[in-house]
């Protein structure tokens, strides 16, 4: 089975566990790591898309630790990637990206001491 056949595969079981049901909160949260966990598999991370809101910000606070670890150098550039962005992108267009994809403020939600 291919990568591709994998995923469709993982998405109909996930399906097939929401099919005619409202999950509760414990269950919803279940099926969110589940999600999470194929998307990153294939992608590297989870697309905003597929997440509920209550858990946009708690991704993109997990997503921001990671980015603390990239080095930037003296012109704000990255020196390796991260996740979809390559060496060398300006540390402002991920800024954006994260206050873009995840609905947050980089000032007010993810820099928080």
């Amino acid at each position: 089975m291919d990568k591709i056949e994998q995923f469709q595969k993982d998405v109909d079981d996930l399906n097939k566990l929401l099919k005619g049901k409202k999950p509760f909160m414990f269950e919803a949260h279940n099926i969110h790591q589940k999600m999470v966990a194929i998307c990153e598999a294939y992608y590297g991370y989870a697309p905003s898309t597929i997440m509920p809101p209550w858990a946009k910000e708690e991704t993109a606070k997990q997503l921001w630790a990671e980015f603390g670890d990239v080095p930037i150098d003296e012109d704000d550039n990255t020196e390796s990637e991260f996740k979809h962005f390559p060496a060398g992108t300006r540390k402002w267009d991920i800024w954006h990206w994260f206050e873009e994809t995840y609905d947050v403020s980089i000032a007010e939600d993810l820099m928080k001491t």
